[in-house]
């Protein structure tokens, strides 16, 4: 299959699908405020493959694109941004 994102609780019931589809979801990080998850979204598990960072709701709403060519993303947990790698060598 391919990754999602899926909320369960503690004790491993109740496994919900939030997000994905026909792609990969990777490498989820979320928001200090607990508002926002993001993530890589690709359409391979292929390390050289393109993927981009998208936004979504905890609850699986909004998911939208915020950054292109860019994997790995991390909120700053002091606020105001998140950090990303691009082409397996940079930090942004």
């Amino acid at each position: 299959g391919m990754f999602g994102l899926y909320c369960v609780c503690a004790d491993g019931s109740n496994l919900q699908r939030i997000a994905g589809g026909d792609f990969h979801l990777l490498y989820p990080d979320a928001s200090p405020d607990g508002e926002w998850i993001a993530c890589a979204r690709s359409l391979s598990l292929d390390r050289s493959a393109a993927s981009d960072v998208y936004l979504v709701r905890p609850d699986g709403s909004e998911l939208h694109k915020v950054i292109d060519d860019a994997t790995f993303p991390t909120f700053v947990r002091s606020g105001g941004g998140i950090l990303f790698e691009r082409d397996r060598s940079r930090v942004f």
